[in-house]
């Protein structure tokens, strides 16, 4: 197979959580990282950071099985596209299921996360694996360490934006 992960780019976001068979419920909210570990494989993270901490592997195998599955057509750039701009939407849920709780979602045995670019459009559902410590807090480290790592480089960013903007009023004014 002559695919790979090379360009895809990591993605934060929120899921709304919801439980498989009950009636809607406020459950925590969860933060998801879905990045590639390498050219070969994605992983995707999720946490609400107290009892619900999952993670899928996906390899590139997995993953064209998936994208005939949602029915992508197109490329493989295409598809990794369309993959990347699902998860960065609003619309992205994780369902939990088996005997969860309606407080929080205690108890899940199973989940799904289920993203898709618009309303309309294709379907990614990936079944997540539930994480139990140590490995939970691995992930919630890795996720909190990540974002930090992203925040940072877009604060320094925005930093340079707004010195080269000062620097060339400086250099107007004195023109």
């Amino acid at each position: 197979m002559s695919a790979n992960l090379e360009g895809f780019r990591p993605v934060f976001g929120e899921a709304k959580a919801e439980l498989e068979t009950a009636a809607p419920h406020a459950l925590l909210p969860m933060i998801f990282f879905i990045h590639a570990l390498n050219d070969g494989s994605l992983r995707l993270q999720i946490t609400d950071f107290h009892a619900n901490t999952w993670q899928a592997f996906k390899t590139l195998d997995q993953l064209e099985e998936l994208r005939d599955e949602v029915g992508i057509g197109g490329s493989w750039h295409d598809f990794l596209s369309y993959l990347e701009a699902a998860f960065s939407s609003d619309n992205v849920r994780v369902v939990l299921g088996g005997p969860a709780s309606s407080i929080g979602g205690y108890g899940a045995t199973s989940a799904k996360i289920i993203a898709q670019k618009s309303k309309g459009t294709p379907r990614i559902l990936i079944s997540l694996e539930k994480l139990a410590d140590p490995l939970a807090n691995d992930a919630m480290g890795s996720i909190s360490m990540e974002l930090f790592k992203a925040f940072k480089q877009n604060s320094d960013v925005l930093t340079t934006g707004i010195l080269l903007a000062s620097l060339f009023r400086v250099v107007m004014d004195m023109s």
